[in-house]
């Protein structure tokens, strides 16, 4: 993928604790781009983070076009998301789950074409 613009799908360092959450963001009209995750700290007994990557149909159904693999603790990883986006809005819906106020301090971002 060529350099693009690094767009913060969930806040820089931002910590989520128990329960669901959905960040949405616009990406343009593009078909594909590279999802970042950088988790730099978490709480709680068994501690687990889900996070899936969807988009937007035309009639604001919500579809999963990727997956991250659950975090347990600390972790990085990068997903080429290169599903037929056809929308301009995606968003990241994330569970966090566990026992004993489980937390996750983490980073989201998409690198996306120009």
């Amino acid at each position: 993928m060529a350099a693009g613009k690094l767009r913060v799908i969930f806040n820089d360092g931002a910590t989520l604790g128990l329960g669901t959450t959905n960040a949405d963001r616009g990406i343009g009209d593009n078909t594909s781009f590279t999802a970042y995750l950088d988790v730099t700290a978490s709480t709680g007994t068994t501690p687990t983070l889900d996070i899936t990557i969807e988009e937007q149909d035309p009639f604001d159904n919500w579809s999963v076009i990727d997956t991250f693999t659950q975090a347990t603790g600390t972790t990085t990883e990068r997903r080429q998301i290169s599903a037929n986006v056809d929308s301009n809005r995606v968003r990241a819906a994330m569970v966090v789950g566990g026992t004993a106020t489980p937390t996750f301090t983490f980073t989201l971002g998409a690198l996306v074409a120009p």
